[in-house]
């Protein structure tokens, strides 16, 4: 039974000493976090910087330009491969002129539905100021017929009147 309990704590014990830690964690030299560190085959997935910057906001290390950022690359077995400076100051531009360019690219498409309201208000005072027009129109073709009625008939009528008193 000694046996049993000994052998499943020494189990235990060399499974936490010589397991896998989780990665990436934090690269601490002298008690301040200076980066992260990252296996070979995750550093190989990593396609940009953005996702490198995005990997090292989610481990919460800050990526001022001018505080240096440091990557620790290691093996299966956690051995230091190579240690690499992280340039931050590329991406920050970077980030900064994309958050700029959707800024700009929002107020246009805010300046274009203003521009969108204003068309269709138009529109519609265009649509009473021509139905207003009509109306003035066909009053004014009334009133020259009514005038060409009303000299043509008084031509004729003093004409007639006319001829008859001449007659008479």
């Amino acid at each position: 039974m000694k046996k049993i309990i000994l052998l499943l704590l020494m189990s235990i014990f060399t499974s936490s000493v010589f397991g896998q830690t989780k990665l990436p964690k934090y690269f601490i030299e002298n008690g301040d976090t200076l980066g992260i560190i990252m296996s070979i085959d995750k550093m190989k997935k990593i396609k940009n910087d953005l996702e490198l910057k995005m990997i090292l906001e989610t481990m919460k290390i800050s990526c001022d330009s001018t505080i240096n950022r440091y990557i620790v690359l290691v093996d299966n077995y956690e051995n230091r491969i190579s240690t690499f400076k992280a340039t931050i100051n590329k991406m920050d531009s970077t980030d900064k002129k994309s958050t700029a360019l959707i800024n700009e690219l929002r107020r246009d498409l805010e300046l274009q539905k203003a521009d969108k309201s204003i068309q269709i208000k138009m529109s519609q005072k265009k649509d009473s100021v021509i139905s207003v027009n009509e109306t003035i129109i066909r009053d004014l073709k009334f009133q020259r017929n009514l005038g060409i009625g009303g000299s043509s008939t008084f031509l004729i009528l003093s004409i007639v009147l006319g001829v008859l008193f001449l007659v008479h």
